[in-house]
């Protein structure tokens, strides 16, 4: 994969688990009961922030191709 795409893709993955880490701060009590992946998001966040070289580009691709439409739809619900 080029380093562009594999660049993107971990930008686009780290603002959104900053963002839900945001969201967390503000309603602790409702985010993991309407936020489905939550957590998994957050740790992804987490991996790619404080370890990259250890950074599995497919998985992040998968999250990107099955778990943002999820997120997207649960967002809107929020």
């Amino acid at each position: 994969m080029p380093h562009r795409i594999k660049k993107l893709l971990t930008d686009i993955s780290l603002s959104i688990g900053e963002a839900l880490n945001r969201l967390y701060r503000i309603d602790k009590e409702n985010i993991e009961n309407r936020i489905s992946e939550y957590r998994n998001i957050v740790g992804l966040r987490n991996i790619i922030a404080h370890g990259y070289d250890i950074v599995d580009v497919a998985v992040i691709w998968d999250v990107v191709r099955n778990q943002i439409p999820v997120l997207k739809r649960e967002i809107k619900d929020y």
